[in-house]
């Protein structure tokens, strides 16, 4: 019941009730089971993980703290997801900051001459699925990860702006 009380506090919208777990969309806009709230990795169940109320806020004050200290870099905040029509978890960001989320190739040309119509690459969502191979997401312990060799944009969108409007949303 309690953990229900938490999922309800931490969800904007409830869009459906899939077996035990509640499909909710967070504060922050982000559609994923039980409002991120999580009973795994915490010490023992006697706490709860949830994400924060903005995760691209969050993104760009840890940026922040490395550009104090001479370091430039773009922080990407993750969580895993289930996949629609998918067996397995993914990495997916929850929050960006200092790194472009998308990489726009519309118009562009493909190997073959034709010109890309949709192409859009979610950069922080394929660098966040990366970096859980790194991290993992059971045991490890391993709170974060760097990203070597990727040149990325700078950008001052977060994941906010990826998000789908409501009347373009898929699979709902």
């Amino acid at each position: 019941p309690e953990e229900v009380e938490i999922i309800l506090r931490e969800s904007r919208e409830i869009i459906r009730l899939v077996g035990t777990r509640l499909i909710t969309r967070t504060r922050s806009g982000i559609i994923c089971a039980n409002s991120g709230v999580d009973v795994s990795n915490v010490d023992g169940g006697l706490s709860m993980a949830f994400h924060p109320r903005n995760p691209d806020k969050v993104a760009e004050v840890i940026r922040r703290q490395f550009l104090d200290e001479g370091v430039k870099v773009g922080v990407i905040i993750t969580d895993s997801f289930d996949r629609p029509f998918r067996i397995g978890q993914v990495n997916m960001a929850i929050g960006c900051s200092g790194i472009a989320p998308l990489k726009d190739l519309r118009g562009t040309r493909d190997l073959y001459g034709y010109v890309l119509r949709f192409k859009r690459i979610a950069v922080v969502d394929e660098l966040a699925a990366a970096s859980e191979l790194v991290t993992g997401s059971s045991s490890e312990g391993i709170i974060g990860s760097l990203i070597k060799g990727y040149e990325y944009d700078f950008s001052e969108l977060g994941v906010r702006s990826i998000l789908r409007p409501r009347k373009r949303e898929l699979f709902l």
